[in-house]
């Protein structure tokens, strides 16, 4: 009787080891698996901030032109020089017009020698007509002279082409400013040859002028045309400028991915010259809330921004879309909210559900 009793005692502990051998296997294996990471958190802050981004860039003239020769010639006179005002219509340059001057003389000639043509060929027909009427000329005689006016009426024509031709290339002898601007630059010099399509002299319209900046693709919400923005000039620091957006191209630099935006800024007294450095400050117009998040909680894997939080003494990953910087904090949206805990100390090692341990919380303001 008490050899069976030890038999069924045997079998109930051989029957709990087979029962719980598994999870004793488990339990061993957790323990030589990862350590417990010893980590610091910090909270998830909501503040009221306004949404504002400040970019630097390069002033450009509202208008630049490179103004060339329209024909052949030789420099005889610039009547402006580099930094002039000009208005519009104002000749500039003047090249030697004697050639062409020639050549529309000649053209008004061979004009009026086509005119006497045309009218000697008309009488021509008109006699014709009444010599056939009266039968002494021949049908084909006076359509020879109808012929012949038409010919005639065809040449004048094409001398009037002619002089046509040669007065605007008299004219284009005189170059003359586009617009109302300033001239920036000479590129050639009173005596030299030039030809057709070289650049004689460069003019600039600064009466607006165009900050051009480039803007993140997170922040180009904010660039929408007429928005006004503060513009702020190293050279004039004591002065204030406001400017609006006039353009916002529809493509970004697939490099850098960011958008070429330019403000548009009054300048009557042209204090403002192109190619100065100029700082842009966009947005601010109101408060609304927003959940910051530590830096040090930000993890970069697979070009991704993730964080960490604990949860049963377990690390947890979670996602996030990262906005501007703010000091150590940085605007975050996700799964995320105020007063969550997030690992930023110990967290470049951690994977998700990792063990770790609480040992200490920072504060960030």
């Amino acid at each position: 009787m008490r050899n069976k009793r030890f038999t069924w005692k045997l079998l109930a502990i051989l029957f709990i080891i087979t029962l719980f051998a598994p999870q004793f296997a488990v339990a061993q294996k957790k323990q030589a698996g990862r350590p417990t990471a010893a980590v610091e958190v910090a909270q998830v802050i909501e503040r009221k901030t306004s949404e504002t981004i400040n970019l630097v860039g390069t002033i450009h003239a509202l208008k630049q032109s490179e103004i060339s020769a329209e024909v052949d010639g030789r420099v005889l006179s610039f009547t402006k020089s580099e930094g002039t005002a000009v208005k519009k219509g104002d000749l500039v340059v003047a090249l030697d017009e004697t050639p062409y001057r020639i050549q529309a003389q000649g053209a008004r000639g061979r004009l009026s020698s086509a005119r006497a043509a045309l009218k000697k060929a008309e009488l021509a027909k008109k006699r014709a007509r009444e010599l056939f009427e009266q039968k002494i000329a021949s049908e084909e005689m006076w359509q020879n002279a109808e012929f012949d006016v038409e010919a005639a009426n065809a040449d004048l024509i094409q001398r009037m082409a002619e002089l046509e031709q040669a007065e605007l290339d008299l004219d284009r002898c005189r170059a003359r400013a586009p617009y109302d601007g300033y001239i920036s630059r000479k590129l050639t010099e009173v005596g030299v040859w030039v030809q057709d399509g070289t650049g004689l002299f460069e003019i600039i319209d600064i009466k607006q002028v165009d900050v051009a900046v480039e803007a993140p693709e997170r922040s180009i919400r904010l660039f929408t045309l007429g928005t006004s923005a503060k513009v702020f000039i190293d050279a004039y620091p004591q002065m204030k400028f406001s400017g609006t957006v006039a353009t916002v191209s529809p493509l970004a630099d697939l490099k850098s991915r960011t958008f070429m935006i330019k403000i548009r800024v009054d300048n009557p007294e042209t204090i403002i010259k192109a190619g100065m450095s100029a700082r842009v400050t966009v947005g601010g117009e109101g408060k609304r809330k927003t959940l910051l998040i530590p830096r040090d909680a930000v993890l970069w894997r697979a070009r991704k921004a993730i964080v960490f939080t604990v949860t049963n003494g377990t690390a947890k990953k979670i996602t996030v879309s990262l906005g501007r910087q703010m000091g150590e904090l940085v605007v975050a949206t996700g799964d995320i909210h105020p007063g969550l805990k997030l690992v930023v100390t110990g967290n470049e090692i951690l994977r998700d559900g990792d063990p770790v341990k609480i040992a200490g919380e920072k504060t960030f303001n």
